[in-house]
Formats: C-alpha cells, sequence, structure tokens
C-alpha cells in the first residue's frame, strides 16, 4: 500500500515522525481492515455518513468560510465559541473537572514543591540559591526557574522561553511522562471541520497510551488573562485532540479530554466531553449541539508562586496523572508504530 504525506491528504493526525503532519485517514482505515472502510472511503464519504447519521437524508453543507477561521486556530477570535458552540461553565473544584474518583492529594513526586518558607510571588522574585542552603536540587531548579519566568514577565520577546522551560519542568516532575503508561510531547495536531482544516497547534499533549487524554496551551506574554480569544484556542485544540483520537480508534475515546492552560504563572484547568456526534457534527461543519466546557478555578488562576494556591496547583496536576492512568489504552503507541509501517 503506498500513499502521499502531505498537509493536504488529511485525516490521521499529528503521526510519530516530527515531519509528518498527515496520513491518508482512507489509508489507515484500510490498514485497520475497519469494516467502515467500505462505507468510508475518503474524507468526503466520511461527511456524508456523518451528515445522514445526523439528519437522515442529503444535506447541503454550510460555507465555513463565512466563518473567516483562516488557517490556524490562533487566529480565531472570540465569536468562533459561538460557532463552534462552546459554552464555558466555572466550577469551584477539581473533582468538577475530572467528574471521577480523584482524591485530590498530592502525588510523592510533588511533595518537594510544596515549599511553604516560600509564601508569596515577592518571596520568589528575591529567591537566592545562597540563602537556601537546605534545598535539594529539583526544589532549587523549581525555584530558579520560577524566579526567571517573573523576573521576565514584562520582556515579550523572551518570556515565552522561560514559561515554556518552568512548565516543561514541572510537568516532568509530575511524572506526566514515564516513557511506558503515560507520555507526553509537543503538540501539532490539525482541526477538520467540512473540507477546511486549521493548524490547532498547543505546547504539550499527554498521552495514555496512542490516545491523547491532555493538552496544554501556555500563553506567553503579559496581559493575556485578558484576552478570551486565547481560551478559546485551547478547547479548540482539545476538540482537535479528540478527533486525533476517533480517526486512531474509529471512536471517541476519552470523552473527556482535559486542557491545561498557563499565563506566566497562573494556572487553569479545563475538560470537555467531547462525543462521537459532536466529532461528526463537524464533517458537515457546524456542530448541531454546544459543547459544554468546565474550567476551574473561578476567576483568575491559581499562582504556582503563592504558597496557598500552589498546594491546588501540584493537587490539580496529581489529580490529572491519576485521571490518565485510571484510563484503559485501546491501542498503546506499540501497536500505532506497528500501524504506521503497515502503511
Amino acid at each position: 500500500m503506498s500513499f502521499t504525506l502531505s498537509r493536504k491528504t488529511g485525516g490521521l493526525i499529528n503521526a510519530l515522525r516530527p515531519t509528518t503532519r498527515l496520513i491518508s485517514y482512507k489509508g489507515i482505515l484500510q490498514a485497520r481492515y475497519l469494516t467502515k472502510t467500505q462505507i468510508i472511503k475518503n474524507r468526503s464519504h466520511a461527511r456524508h455518513f456523518a451528515t445522514t447519521q445526523i439528519t437522515g437524508e442529503e444535506a447541503t453543507y454550510p460555507d465555513i468560510a463565512e466563518f473567516s477561521f483562516k488557517d490556524s486556530i490562533s487566529k480565531f477570535v472570540s465569536f468562533k465559541e459561538y460557532a463552534l458552540r462552546f459554552t464555558f461553565y466555572e466550577k469551584s473544584s477539581m473533582r468538577d473537572i475530572l467528574e471521577a474518583g480523584v482524591d485530590h492529594n498530592i502525588i510523592p513526586e510533588l511533595q518537594d514543591y510544596v515549599l511553604t518558607e516560600i509564601k508569596d510571588i515577592d518571596s520568589v522574585r528575591r529567591f537566592n540559591i545562597r540563602n537556601y542552603p537546605n534545598l535539594n536540587k529539583n526544589q532549587k531548579k523549581f525555584l530558579g526557574k520560577l524566579n526567571h519566568l517573573l523576573l521576565n514577565e514584562n520582556d515579550r520577546k523572551n518570556l515565552e522561553n522561560y514559561v515554556n522551560d518552568f512548565v516543561l519542568f514541572l510537568c516532568d516532575q509530575a511524572s506526566l511522562d514515564d516513557g511506558v503508561d503515560l507520555t507526553m510531547g509537543p503538540c501539532a495536531l490539525v482541526l477538520e471541520i467540512n473540507e477546511n482544516e486549521f493548524e490547532a497547534d498547543a505546547d504539550r499533549k499527554g498521552k495514555r497510551g496512542a490516545e491523547i487524554v491532555w493538552v496544554l496551551c501556555e500563553d506567553k506574554f503579559k496581559g493575556a488573562i485578558k484576552y478570551k480569544n486565547w481560551e478559546v484556542h485551547l478547547v479548540t485544540c482539545m476538540v482537535a485532540a479528540a478527533q486525533w483520537n476517533y480517526y486512531m480508534l474509529d471512536e471517541v475515546y476519552p470523552e473527556k479530554i482535559v486542557g491545561i492552560r498557563v499565563i506566566e504563572d497562573r494556572f487553569y484547568f479545563y475538560s470537555a466531553n467531547i462525543d462521537q456526534s459532536y466529532i461528526e457534527d463537524l464533517f458537515c461543519g457546524r456542530p448541531q449541539n454546544d459543547l459544554h466546557v468546565h474550567k476551574y478555578p473561578k476567576g483568575y488562576g491559581f499562582r504556582i508562586s503563592n504558597a496557598n494556591e500552589r498546594l491546588e496547583v501540584l493537587a490539580c496536576l496529581s489529580d490529572l496523572k491519576s485521571y490518565a492512568l485510571s484510563l484503559s489504552p485501546k491501542l498503546d503507541v506499540y501497536e500505532k508504530e506497528d500501524l504506521i509501517k503497515k502503511i
């Protein structure tokens, strides 16, 4: 079987190799010997299939160009949340985000970063490693990276590097990538709506097996907290992650995708139950039902530079790890590698 790699071939999103953005949806279905290969032979047929499932008859597809999505979801403006029917609900606990049996206790891997002696943002800004000889190596790295982030929060040119450096360190310390059960990496997805493809790039994605469980977006300039379209950007990346899982598995699993938004030293947590009907509606151009997005906390996010709020961030990351591990992978990374080799 042969196929051509292209940004326009559409279908399987974000393949293993960094240079591979898309692989033919038709090819992946044939490679997995899915019975739906007889029904969905290409993306056009997939859209027809989705439409007839929804309406029971042939339908005309709306012109998605009227929404001016352009070629990247980072260019979405806030009204796109209405086009994609995002509805946001602020929640009062991480349990409302995961809707799962989480204990909200900080895992052992993150206990070192409670750091009760570092009480507020001024303590972090004044941090001098020589004044804390009893800290271990990772604690010093944590505070050093956070200190550099805060001292450069007004430097629009370089703040991005400091935010990314700190967040990557924190996710690694939370064991969100153990190389076996959980993996984490760059996130270059594509959101497909009707015949249109939009780059849906987040900063990180986390997987259980081959399925994407969470995505993370860093808003890397001061004042981003005021802009709603960055929130919409995160949720569209979450939808793109659900599309990836759908193409891989021929079903939406897990239905709940988690999002993390980081603005300077503030953390927000999101979730959305993205079901198959919503994904199939996108083949037609516009979803028929609202997508309910839960957000925690209410108002401004938790500042990890604040001692009390830091406890909440660490507990939320612990809950995320527990949630990811509670899922049963339907396709592990090794099966995925074999699948790619077959095509």
